[in-house]
């Protein structure tokens, strides 16, 4: 079984969020666990949380799921 962190970016979370869950039945789907899920604020602050999970002995591979929406940012 492979074990599975996930980074998820919180803003513009009504795209994240069911992509998220969309991660998260694929995992199960494939006999995979997310034995961890990490929030962060935006998609930019996603590459130190991977990096951190990465380093994990309990993580076999990581996911990272945001959404940087053109326009939507002054």
């Amino acid at each position: 079984m492979v074990s599975l962190g996930l980074v998820v970016a919180r803003f513009n979370d009504s795209v994240t969020e069911p992509m998220a869950e969309a991660a998260r039945e694929a995992a199960a789907d494939r006999d995979a666990v997310v034995v961890d899920e990490l929030s962060v604020p935006g998609a930019y602050d996603s590459p130190l949380a991977a990096d951190r999970l990465a380093r994990r002995d309990d993580v076999d591979a990581v996911a990272v799921v945001g959404a940087i929406v053109t326009g939507d940012t002054d």
